[in-house]
């Protein structure tokens, strides 16, 4: 994830993953600060609370390698 917000639809696509499950983890990481969201009618947007790049992709490598795992 990019600094920069990003839809829902947008992360799930780039992870490749189902927009259900996409938009579930997302509201669980923002529930523990992990992420912040800004919501702009029936979307939301969803930016990283921290501001460092490393630990962000490592937190989302992480996050696609257990979804994937869990859909095998």
């Amino acid at each position: 994830m990019q600094q920069s917000p990003q839809t829902v639809s947008a992360i799930a696509r780039h992870l490749q993953l189902p927009l259900p499950v996409t938009s579930q983890s997302l509201r669980a990481l923002e529930a523990r600060g992990l992420l912040t969201a800004r919501r702009v009618g029936r979307q939301a947007h969803y930016r990283l609370a921290t501001t460092t790049t490393a630990a962000a992709h490592e937190l989302v490598m992480a996050l696609r390698s257990a979804f994937l795992r869990d859909t095998s």
